[in-house]
């Protein structure tokens, strides 16, 4: 996943070093954005570097194939092509920060301040962070950004949440659910419960490594969040273990709810949910 690791550096005196820095440790894709004191703002994407590179490809090029005997029309063919080659694969695969983005970034920019933008990878954001930490006689303030996912759906809050209730009053709510529960006659229909596991799987995934970039940042996490990073091997587990003893088709055997217009009315599944939300989620 593409991830942008933003460093503020406030009054920077050379922020030009910044960028040369960037470079140096392989961080091709950065780019800077500084505000000056009479607030305007100039951008600087490692783009910039292309022009020179740029002449010496031709020239190398012009050079190759006035020693190979080319004909003129030949020349202008190689080295236009050669030229094109080599701003794409460099555009694509080497350096440079989206212009749009530097556009967005650009207005959270203070007076006198540098903002060094890196576009990482999951593999290269710590080494990013160090970099960044490393650079000017202060540290930057550093923030970890990423795209939004848009293919995880945000989970509903079917309802709201309620005191924990103790033992006699939870045995009293069952018989009072199992009163007034009908189970239809009908065969049971597709429910999206392997459906709700994945996303669920993918939202714990992506708060892991919300919190995991918050500890390499040096930010206070709580004890909850403490125990989401060391035990997240133990949820998995679970997930891996539902995904194997929950057949695709297994809610055909399950008794259904009647007249329930829940997306997943299945008794077992709603008296499950009722017993999570009246007890805090403590299953002992």
């Amino acid at each position: 996943m593409t991830k942008w690791v933003l460093g503020f550096y406030s009054k920077h005196k050379d922020p030009s070093k910044i960028l040369k820095q960037l470079r140096l440790k392989k961080l091709g894709r950065s780019a800077l954005i500084h505000k000056a004191s009479d607030g305007k703002i100039t951008f600087r994407n490692n783009h910039n570097t292309l022009g020179l590179a740029t002449v010496l490809c031709g020239g190398a090029l012009f050079l190759i194939g006035i020693l190979t005997g080319l004909s003129l029309l030949q020349l202008v063919i190689l080295v236009f092509s050669g030229l094109l080659i080599f701003n794409l694969s460099d555009h694509w695969l080497n350096s440079g920060v989206d212009k749009n983005l530097l556009i967005q970034y650009g207005r959270w920019v203070l007076e006198e301040e540098t903002l060094a933008i890196v576009e990482t990878s999951d593999g290269d954001t710590r080494y990013a962070v160090e970099v960044l930490s490393g650079i000017g006689e202060e540290p930057p303030a550093i923030f970890i950004l990423r795209p939004s996912s848009a293919n995880v759906r945000k989970l509903r809050v079917e309802q709201p949440p309620r005191e924990p209730l103790l033992a006699e009053r939870l045995k009293h709510r069952a018989e009072r659910l199992a009163a007034g529960h009908r189970v239809s006659g009908a065969v049971g229909q597709p429910q999206p419960l392997l459906q709700l596991l994945a996303e669920s799987e993918q939202i714990l995934i992506q708060v892991r490594q919300e919190l995991e970039e918050a500890v390499l940042l040096k930010q206070i996490i709580t004890p909850a969040a403490e125990w989401l990073l060391d035990n997240g091997y133990i949820i998995q587990g679970h997930i891996a273990e539902i995904r194997r003893h929950l057949p695709k088709r297994y809610y055909e055997d399950l008794p259904i709810l009647a007249g329930d217009s829940q997306e997943i009315n299945l008794r077992i599944y709603n008296l499950a949910r009722e017993f999570i939300t009246h007890t805090d989620g403590r299953v002992y």
